[in-house]
């Protein structure tokens, strides 16, 4: 039980982990593409102003930035690019981010580059002129800043699930030691938590019931103890292999070892191979029917098979076995 409550208690502490990683990961992403947007936007908004006051291709021209920017015409042709020659450049009129600033007055996408490990995102703006100004920059993508956090989040994961495993095994030993601790016998006698109150209470209930049993049980081996040793007739019972499991005074008297202590098995206590060859035959399923006679004032008596189908249903619903009516008979 021990080990299956750490084991628990150590697998939702390790599942909170990874959880609690994955949703600081993703948090920590969104806010870093929403800042990346949020400079693209400021540096946009300047340079407007900029073209605006010092004129368009001279003012983008004279300007250095690590940036990409691009002045697009309401065609969609290419204008100005600080970083690719004009005349080669494709129409950007179908550009997600074109059409946003033509439609709403700014427009915003991203795409992955050549490989997975680096993104643009895009910002592109409505100038008053009807021409489009886009700004884009480089973004570290998922796969990357992820492979990034790889080696803390290891040292974390470790330096984390160590302190799991400790007060998992605390916890279970806690939980563990009061459960160990109860007497069944005396299931009161010992203090335990809360929401060990209904064990307590069936283990009361089970003892009350095994003393009422038992109680019953010492009471039936008296009666018929008293019954069968206040017989005349000797009452003697033997299993398959011959050992003796109860016998009465007068079937110890009538085989002649009433003053010696009782043997264990027949073989020891019975000289006769005739009781001894109807007992084998009774054993086998032969019907006891016969009579053994000791002669002279010994007397004699049948030997019988006794059935072995329990009696337990036939007790539980307060049927009493009497008495055998004939034993050996003096």
């Amino acid at each position: 039980m021990t080990a299956k409550i750490f084991r628990n208690a150590f697998l939702i502490g390790f599942t909170v982990l990874l959880a609690c990683i994955l949703l600081f990961f993703f948090i920590m992403y969104s806010n870093y593409q929403a800042q990346a947007y949020d400079i693209l936007e400021v540096e946009a908004e300047h340079i407007a102003e900029g073209m605006q006051i010092c004129g368009g291709e001279e003012y983008l021209a004279a300007m250095q930035s690590d940036e990409r920017i691009t002045w697009i015409a309401p065609d969609g042709s290419v204008l100005y690019d600080n970083m690719a020659d004009t005349d080669t450049m494709e129409n950007h009129l179908q550009r997600p981010e074109v059409q946003g600033a033509f439609e709403t007055g700014s427009g915003r996408s991203d795409r992955y580059s050549s490989t997975i490990l680096e993104k643009n995102n895009y910002y592109a703006r409505l100038l008053k002129d009807g021409t489009v100004l886009r700004v884009a920059g480089k973004q570290t993508s998922v796969a990357a800043m992820a492979l990034m956090l790889v080696q803390p989040s290891l040292w974390i994961v470790v330096l984390v699930l160590v302190l799991c495993g400790l007060l998992a095994m605390r916890l279970a030993k806690q939980i563990v030691r009061p459960i160990n601790a109860i007497n069944p016998d005396n299931p009161n006698a010992t203090p335990t938590y809360p929401e060990l109150q209904p064990l307590i209470s069936r283990l009361q209930e089970q003892n009350r019931t095994i003393r009422t049993q038992l109680s019953e049980l010492s009471t039936r081996q008296r009666e018929f103890d008293a019954i069968t040793e206040n017989m005349r007739e000797g009452f003697l019972i033997v299993d398959d292999k011959c050992n003796i499991l109860s016998s009465n005074r007068s079937a110890l008297r009538l085989l002649g070892i009433d003053g010696t202590p009782k043997p264990e098995n027949l073989h020891q206590a019975v000289c006769s191979g005739e009781l001894l060859t109807l007992v084998d035959a009774a054993l086998d399923g032969t019907r006891g029917d016969e009579e053994l006679s000791f002669g002279g004032l010994l007397g004699g008596g049948p030997v019988m098979a006794l059935k072995t189908t329990s009696p337990a249903k036939f007790i539980a619903r307060g049927g009493r076995i009497p008495a055998p009516q004939s034993a050996l008979r003096n």
